[in-house]
């Protein structure tokens, strides 16, 4: 009975299956093969039946003799034969003639379709390996890139602790030497309190006990000795009164700024020299102080930001103005940055000192060409 009665063309089905039988025998699967052999022998085609069973027959012979099964070789062999006896010799030739051409056929369209097979396969295979190679050279950009970003900014972190060093020991020479001026100020104002507060009060209280022994006393004696008392007491007035002069108490202004120019330059490396015209004669204490601590700040700034090795300090005495002009050979900066709400770098709290003296101030700088300061102070 035909197992498959919705089939137009059984004979097709029929060779396809055969052929299946083939490739599998041919690949030594036997189970896979007496299956697919099973099959068409259940196939009716539209005539040439008995030559169908007998191929049928002569390929399960071949495929039990593949598989040593001898036994069934040999039945199927025998049957195979009986087949082959009963067939007419003139209707064999035209049947193995269209089945040769439907199995040609059906061959070519099996073979077309592995062909198809394997170029679609091929063209999976390429497209697979491109996105492979696509995905791995993104990753390796990727990790390329993001492995050299970590060393610039390892670099950058590097660079920024240096430079954080070299700040912190700049700020500690200039806290040290902040430290060495304040203490010797404290010191002097410590011994003139005292020449003030004691001595002074003591002198005072000598004089009183003068006034008490006038009538005693030859009045001539007690007049220079009274004028002695006084000129000792407005000297130690005179000292108490200058307590607020500092370290250019004793030798002045021009004197303090050279030694500081040598302390600097001793511990920092930096050159600092001092250039000065027409300061022989001393001013005014406190003037003076100022104008120091106003020289100090800029030698501070050029330590802290220039990255200069080389800084002068000219003094000048122009009679009624007094002009001080700091150069040094740093990396400079903008000037129009410093803005009167933004001046930065210690620039608003010297501008202050300048301002309070009737003076004025001057800024000269070029990238990589240094920084000029001017500055001009009544006196």
């Amino acid at each position: 009975m035909n197992k498959y009665p919705e089939l137009s063309n059984p004979n097709i089905y029929f060779f396809t299956y055969l052929s299946l039988g083939n490739a599998y025998a041919s690949k030594n699967k036997i189970e896979l093969a007496q299956l697919n052999y099973s099959i068409a022998d259940t196939i009716k085609t539209n005539g040439n039946q008995l030559y169908n069973k007998s191929l049928i027959k002569e390929n399960l012979s071949l495929l039990h003799a593949q598989s040593k099964n001898y036994k069934l070789a040999y039945d199927n062999l025998i049957d195979f034969n009986a087949l082959n006896d009963s067939l007419n010799k003139k209707d064999q030739r035209i049947a193995v003639a269209n089945i040769k051409e439907q199995y040609d056929n059906e061959k070519l369209r099996a073979d077309n379709l592995e062909i198809e097979s394997k170029r679609k396969q091929n063209k999976n295979l390429l497209i697979g390996a491109l996105v492979f190679i696509l995905f791995g050279g993104i990753t390796g950009f990727l990790f390329q890139k993001n492995t050299r970003k970590k060393q610039k900014l390892a670099e950058q972190e590097k660079a920024l602790e240096t430079q954080k060093l070299a700040t912190v020991l700049k700020e500690q020479e200039l806290v040290s030497i902040d430290a060495m001026i304040e203490g010797q100020e404290k010191e002097r104002q410590r011994i003139a309190n005292d020449l003030h507060d004691d001595l002074g009060g003591l002198m005072a209280t000598v004089k009183l006990h003068f006034n008490v022994l006038k009538d005693k006393q030859t009045p001539e004696l007690f007049d220079k000795t009274t004028g002695l008392l006084d000129e000792a007491y407005n000297k130690i007035r005179s000292i108490a009164h200058a307590k607020n002069s500092g370290v250019i108490a004793k030798q002045g202004l021009l004197k303090a700024v050279q030694n500081m120019a040598d302390k600097i330059s001793v511990s920092n490396k930096i050159t600092v020299d001092v250039i000065d015209h027409g300061l022989e004669n001393r001013l005014e204490n406190s003037l003076e102080l100022t104008i120091f601590r106003i020289i100090q700040e800029l030698i501070t700034n050029v330590i802290k930001h220039a990255d200069a090795n080389e800084a002068t300090i000219h003094l000048t005495n122009h009679d009624e103005t007094l002009n001080i002009m700091i150069e040094d050979n740093g990396k400079g900066f903008n000037p129009s940055q410093i803005t009167t709400k933004n001046k930065g770098m210690g620039i608003s709290s010297i501008d202050k000192r300048v301002e309070h003296l009737n003076g004025t101030m001057t800024i000269e700088s070029e990238h990589t060409k240094g920084t000029t300061i001017i500055i001009d102070i009544p006196i």
